[in-house]
């Protein structure tokens, strides 16, 4: 049995970034069933089966549970790396062209332009390339009638642009550009979880974008104030209780992620 939140007004939601484990679909929708997850988002394999794909999403669907086609790299930014942009959208368009049934319910993107070998001596041209990449990703998603929700670190916005694109501020531009933004806001309290992520649920309401708040729960070498990977179960739930609470008034809040499914479960079962 698993811990559950119990929190009737919180949508959670999760990556599985191991396709390979989609064939254990009954393992994985059985505890995002009782967490109450709402959303998963499943990294692209080209060299696994569609059917399992298809067969996964049968199952979530069946529990209410939306699936989303997730998939980026640093380099996705590259000009020539938007052929693996560009075959990441035609997977996903010809699964659904395929699997109309059973088809992905959007696109969710991690890409990390700040883990690019060139962001620290050429930041400018970086972030102009990832602007590029992030409307071409945008264009085809209006195309295939499907949301585009993307991952950002909650510091993009202290990042400043001046592009082909304008100038501002890097995550105001992509709170406007997506259909919905995940907060990758890698604290394990509460209070330093909401300090951190004001400023996006602020642009998320004046934009009226949903503003999804992420929680890390993989052991980080970045300090102790970035996982819950070391706390217990009782200690999780009762910061993600009091998360949702300080957040529940919050117009642009539209739930918490958790990264992710494997050390989530992993963390519950302490």
């Amino acid at each position: 049995m698993y811990t559950t939140f119990q929190l009737p007004n919180t949508t959670f939601s999760t990556w599985l970034w191991d396709a390979s484990t989609l064939q254990q679909s009954d393992e994985i929708i059985t505890f995002l069933h009782t967490q109450k997850a709402q959303k998963i988002y499943v990294q692209i394999d080209p060299n696994i089966p569609p059917t399992h794909y298809a067969q996964f999403i049968k199952h979530a669907h069946e529990h209410h549970i939306d699936v989303l086609a997730l998939d980026g790299a640093p380099t996705w930014g590259d000009r020539e790396k938007r052929s693996d942009v560009l075959q990441y959208i035609q997977y996903v368009a010809d699964f659904n062209t395929m699997y109309t049934k059973t088809a992905f319910d959007g696109l969710h993107v991690d890409i990390e332009p700040y883990l690019h070998p060139h962001w620290h001596t050429r930041q400018a041209s970086v972030i102009e390339d990832f602007q590029q990449t992030m409307t071409l990703l945008k264009e085809h998603a209006t195309r295939l009638h499907l949301p585009l929700e993307a991952d950002i670190p909650f510091w993009f916005d202290e990042v400043c642009y001046a592009t082909s694109f304008g100038e501002g501020i890097l995550a105001e531009w992509l709170i406007q550009e997506m259909d919905a933004i995940t907060i990758m806001a890698y604290r394990n309290t509460a209070d330093a979880i909401v300090n951190i992520t004001q400023q996006e649920l602020r642009l998320g309401a004046f934009y009226n974008k949903p503003i999804t708040i992420a929680v890390e729960t993989m052991p980080s070498d970045e300090g102790s104030s970035v996982s819950f990977s070391m706390m217990s179960a009782a200690e999780f739930s009762q910061q993600i209780q009091k998360l949702q609470r300080l957040l529940h008034n919050e117009k642009a809040f539209a739930g918490i992620a958790v990264h992710h499914y494997p050390t989530w479960k992993t963390l519950i079962n302490k």
